[in-house]
């Protein structure tokens, strides 16, 4: 089936682009406000911030710096819990807030979205949890019915979040699918090309392959552990959020991906496998053709239009 367009609507409350924004998807009863830490007083005064859904603290700051960290919550008053329960958190500057335009959204959905939400986050993504307790599972208590509804509000969810520069709910890991569903995004299209990168001393074996326009290192690629002192801030942090999480695993002198991994730049996982700044573009060489780098593939597809 050809895929089809989709269009979000985001609106800047305040006029500004580091203010409150409201994103809709057309024909999804949902919508996200997306505030600074310093425009809550703003949200509160909003009529429609004040229902059910549920709610994500992050810092941006923190991910510029390659560390993720998110607090998860569900609420039946909106931002108000905020003044009530979590306020106190220090380590966020970024509140996300996912509503609905109906009433139809009871403490049990909400309790179920979160539960979803945290465990996707958990199990493949780069952000660490910072919910002190182990968030329920309660999707017994709701029917079959309504668990489809709300997965299909998640899919919703997961699509129109990096529209407010927000990867949550995008993995950085290969899933299969358990349902049909935009969160649980599967990788079923053919491969538009296969990559790899060979240190002379074979200290570094890494293979990668990109499928519809993201760039994976695939399971088994291997790189140097040790790292040297002009290794970016941001890719030592990300990297030891990948070992934190059992996405990379360090063995002796070296590091070894346990799962295929996404990353938004060739040059981030090439200074990972290498231990040091590196080129990805000119480093990643076509499979079976080694003599055409990441950079010649990308001109061949860009002239062959």
């Amino acid at each position: 089936m050809k895929k089809r367009g989709r269009q979000i609507r985001l609106f800047y409350v305040d006029g500004q682009h580091n203010g409150i924004v409201r994103a809709e998807l057309m024909n999804w009863t949902g919508y996200v406000y997306a505030a600074p830490r310093a425009s809550l007083k703003q949200l509160l005064e909003k009529e429609d911030a004040h229902g059910s859904g549920i709610y994500f603290l992050i810092s941006k700051s923190q991910e510029l710096e390659g560390k993720y960290n998110v607090y998860v919550g569900e609420t039946v008053n909106g931002i108000q819990r905020m003044q009530h329960h979590d306020y106190n958190k220090d380590f966020w500057d970024t509140v996300i807030l996912v509503q609905c335009k109906d009433t139809t959204l009871t403490k049990t959905h909400c309790a179920y979205l979160e539960y979803q939400v945290y465990k996707f986050i958990k199990e493949k993504t780069l952000y660490k949890i910072e919910n002190k307790q182990e968030i329920k599972n309660y999707a017994g208590k709701l029917s079959d019915a309504d668990i489809s509804d709300m997965d299909t509000f998640l899919d919703n969810l997961s699509f129109i979040l990096p529209a407010l520069g927000v990867d949550l709910l995008t993995p950085v890991v290969k899933i299969s699918s358990q349902l049909n569903t935009q969160l649980a995004n599967t990788i079923n299209e053919r491969i538009e090309a296969e990559f790899f990168v060979l240190s002379r001393d074979k200290k570094v074996d890494g293979k990668a392959y990109i499928k519809d326009g993201v760039f994976y290192v695939r399971q088994g690629s291997i790189g140097k552990e040790q790292q040297t002192s002009s290794q970016h801030n941001f890719i030592i942090n990300q990297r030891q959020s990948l070992i934190d999480k059992d996405m990379i695993r360090v063995i002796d002198d070296k590091i070894e991906f346990t799962q295929d991994v996404s990353f938004t730049s060739t040059s981030t996982p090439a200074a990972m496998l290498f231990g040091r700044p590196t080129s990805g573009p000119s480093t990643w060489k076509l499979l079976g053709q080694p003599q055409i780098s990441y950079k010649d593939w990308e001109e061949i597809q860009i002239n062959s239009r």
